[in-house]
């Protein structure tokens, strides 16, 4: 089965009743990756991350989420709890487009936005990132959350995971998870993947396993903001 991690990961930390252990599950391979990175329009005055901290202290930060429990929600709260800044989360948006609308024509000072949709708006001036979670960043001036020090945000992301069920022994985890890594080297699904705008980011199941239950430890930590 694919798993898009936190999609799956916070409806349980949020006291759903769901189906699955993501921690008893057994993990074969990551199969991509979006990182997130913290936006502001790109006509902005909040030029950097002390900028945005400044005005914090001066007035709420609002940020936009599509709602409790979703994936926007979770990563605004986070951002805003690591970064130690003045925040508050404005629900009702239908998704990125919505919330990047927002961002730009400034309805909203900032917003946590996935890196892949917000490529083509950094490179036109639309957006400017602040901060990105992918280390190094991509972004010109726009500093990782690692070479700041936010263990926290550093590597957080949408992992599209491929796993199966508990209990598989170590040796066919192993057979599955070289299988997957291999067929992401094929260029024609490269091809595709990249064509897709989801291209491949290729780990093994230990490593996928890995990066999984580091993002699950911020998610707890961060559990009753992601509740309110």
């Amino acid at each position: 089965t694919f798993a898009n991690v936190p999609g799956v990961a916070i409806p349980p930390i949020l006291g759903t009743k769901v189906a699955y252990d993501l921690e008893k599950m057994t993990w074969i391979a990551r199969v991509s990756v979006d990182y997130y990175m913290l936006g502001v329009a790109g006509n902005s005055k909040i030029k950097s991350l002390d900028d945005l901290k400044k005005m914090s202290m001066g007035q709420v930060i609002k940020m936009p989420s599509t709602g409790v429990g979703s994936t926007a929600d979770a990563m605004s709260k986070i951002f805003i709890g690591v970064l130690g800044i003045k925040g508050e989360v404005v629900s009702g948006y239908k998704g990125t487009k919505e919330m990047t609308v927002a961002v730009i024509r400034g309805d909203v000072p900032a917003s946590s936005l996935p890196i892949n949709s917000m490529r083509k708006y950094v490179q036109s001036g639309d957006v400017r990132a602040l901060l990105t979670t992918e280390d190094p960043s991509p972004f010109a001036g726009a500093p990782s959350a690692k070479s700041l020090g936010f263990d926290d945000l550093d590597g957080l992301a949408i992992q599209r995971l491929a796993g199966a069920a508990p209990g598989i022994p170590h040796e066919i985890q192993q057979i599955l998870s070289d299988a997957f890594v291999k067929a992401m080297a094929d260029p024609k699904l490269q091809a595709a993947a990249n064509k897709s705008k989801r291209p491949f980011a290729p780990l093994g199941g230990e490593e996928a396993a890995r990066v999984l239950k580091k993002q699950l430890a911020v998610y707890l930590k961060f559990k009753d903001a992601l509740a309110k």
